[in-house]
């Protein structure tokens, strides 16, 4: 399936005239694994452990995959309507045989204007289920976001033991479909699960597991969901309440353990119990159901890719529990469900979490030789294939991050005005938020625009990698003015927030100014942040720190790293033996 994922991007390439590079960044977004490595992590904050009383709901996107931040509009439909259901390629990676192009989620005409591109091949169906007659205004990245009655939702990919492909007639959807559809349909958590178990129990699950927290302004649900056979139907589900007083995460393995039968904090497909029997993956004589332990495969990569994520979460806003960094195996049960934080989070609070690497842990990743000379946090994956055993620590904040969103549910204030994303580009520590009310007319475009393919100061995705990479360069000395900025551009964002809140009070807060607000802060942020790109290349120029008089000072290099380095086993004597080995030019074969 990859050759053929690979050679489709190809002969697309070559047929539309693109560039080499183009090219090859089109067949690495095509030759992604068939199931997508699980590199997401969402955290959910109930009402009553919040400093303002909001409800939020996170998700850090971690797949190089379509970055816009889509406004899709409700609709009225006539009766007898019948919606489409698309394939979405988080799943099981782009398939030819569904349409659309493999660097876009969706390209055609269900989905509002966004989404219209007559130049390019529009997706196909896999089936279509009966429409509603009106659908909510909602929003969408790679997954849903938020919808106009203050619905949140985020996601994490989880390893389960069956991933089959789609069949329109026994496996209609997947988690990024069910989520777009409860979005469409629902103003409150506890339905949208309800009416996504019902589509999975009724039209069959495809792809990966999945973890969805989804959230409204009163209460927070956690919902689980596999298939269970690969030519078969249905699929397997189980949702769990968050306390209103406590934090839950998720980092890319299940969190729902045992599953209570006569709980109003609990709902599970009717089918749960008698399939893992069937199946052989439960047994009554096992005791409790465990749904953890029954549906997954274990942590995806190498351990504590997963659980490392919410210890680190959990220790961060929780402190006083002291709890351990290291556990026995992946079914451990020493990270709770949820946890009540020592003191109520702010939205800025919650930002750190999504900008954390570890510092000041024994897994602080500006440290070591990992770190390359200048402390620089980012681990890429490995070469594919490479025969090296070992791993490298899994952080929160990471370099393949699409974007990220904080959503904010606020119910004492009108729907347009209390649903509040903030959306993020690129990697969580060297990004900047921007405020968007779900009640605006139409998404900034600096948000909604861009693709992978075109490089381009007109989109803030783009503005946003310049920067991330840019600090790589010089870590220790470029990352101290990306934080400044963050903080002087998110307290600007949030102050002026609070002015539009006052103004909604007054019942002054108008669906115009809402969208002129979002519009000028993705254009204040946006700018800011080529302006400090363009200020880093200077601040950092040849390995010299030049000041604002224009005075340099040279930069070199820390002597632990000079000695690991092979500095000083450098050409520094004429005698024979000492010589470094021979230099070769062969290079390896590359196929990019």
């Amino acid at each position: 399936m990859a050759a053929t994922r690979l050679s489709a991007a190809r002969i697309y390439a070559a047929q539309r005239g693109l560039s080499a590079a183009a090219a090859c960044a089109l067949t690495f977004l095509c030759g992604m694994p068939a199931v997508p490595v699980p590199a997401c992590t969402v955290i959910a904050v109930g009402k009553h452990a919040t400093s303002d009383g909001s409800v939020m709901v996170t998700h850090a996107n971690d797949g190089m995959r379509d970055f816009r931040v889509v406004r899709v509009p409700g609709q009225h439909y006539p009766d007898n309507t019948q919606r489409a259901v698309y394939y979405d390629y988080s799943a099981n990676g782009y398939l030819p045989e569904y349409g659309g192009v493999p660097y876009l989620r969706y390209v055609g005409y269900d989905r509002g204007p966004a989404y219209v591109n007559q130049k390019l091949p529009a997706n196909k169906p896999i089936g279509y289920i009966p429409q509603v007659p009106q659908t909510y205004t909602y929003y969408e990245g790679t997954y849903g976001i938020m919808n106009e009655k203050q619905l949140s939702i985020g996601e994490t990919t989880c390893p389960s033991k069956v991933t089959p492909k789609p069949d329109g007639g026994k496996r209609l959807f997947y988690s990024a479909e069910l989520m777009r559809v409860a979005l469409e349909r629902c103003d409150n958590a506890p339905a949208a699960v309800r009416l996504i178990g019902q589509l999975i129990d009724q039209y069959g699950y495809y792809g990966t597991g999945e973890c969805l927290v989804i959230g409204d302004t009163n209460e927070i649900w956690v919902m689980e969901m596999t298939a269970y056979a690969v030519n078969g139907s249905g699929g397997l589900w189980v949702a769990q309440r968050v306390p209103d007083d406590a934090v839950f995460a998720s980092a890319n393995l299940f969190r729902i353990r045992t599953v209570e039968t006569n709980s109003a904090d609990m709902m599970y497909s009717t089918n749960l119990f008698a399939v893992c029997e069937q199946l052989g993956w439960w047994q009554p004589s096992d005791g409790p159901f465990d749904w953890l332990t029954a549906v997954t495969t274990g942590e995806s990569g190498h351990p504590y890719a997963c659980i490392r994520r919410v210890w680190r979460i959990f220790s961060l806003v929780a402190p006083s529990t002291n709890l351990s960094p290291t556990v026995t195996g992946w079914q451990t049960t020493a990270y709770p469900f949820s946890i009540r934080p020592d003191l109520p989070l702010s939205v800025q609070d919650v930002f750190a979490l999504h900008r954390d690497r570890y510092q000041g842990t024994d897994f602080d990743l500006t440290k070591g030789l990992a770190a390359q000379a200048f402390g620089d946090p980012v681990r890429y994956d490995i070469q594919n294939g490479a025969a090296v055993p070992g791993a490298f620590e899994r952080s929160i904040s990471y370099f393949r991050s699409n974007y990220i969103h904080v959503n904010q549910a606020r119910g004492w204030l009108p729907n347009a005005v209390g649903g509040l994303m903030w959306i993020g580009f690129n990697e969580a520590d060297r990004n900047c938020f921007m405020p968007v009310h779900v009640g605006v007319k139409r998404m900034p475009q600096l948000l909604a625009r861009g693709d992978f393919m075109n490089c381009t100061m007109h989109t803030a995705w783009w503005v946003f990698q310049l920067v991330a990479d840019t600090i790589s360069r010089r870590y220790d000395v470029l990352m101290p003015e990306v934080r400044a900025q963050q903080a002087a551009l998110e307290i600007a964002s949030l102050d002026l927030v609070q002015q539009i809140d006052a103004k909604a009070r007054a019942g002054r807060a108008s669906r115009s100014l809402l969208t002129r607000f979002a519009d000028q802060r993705a254009r204040a942020v946006t700018a800011a942040w080529k302006e400090l790109w363009a200020a880093l290349q200077v601040k950092c120029l040849k390995n010299f720190v030049v000041d604002a008089q224009g005075n340099t000072t040279k930069l070199g290099y820390p002597t632990y790293w000079l000695a690991n380095a092979g500095y000083t086993n450098g050409p520094v004597h004429y005698v024979a033996g000492d010589a470094q080995p021979p230099v070769t030019n062969a290079w390896p074969d590359f196929d990019p």
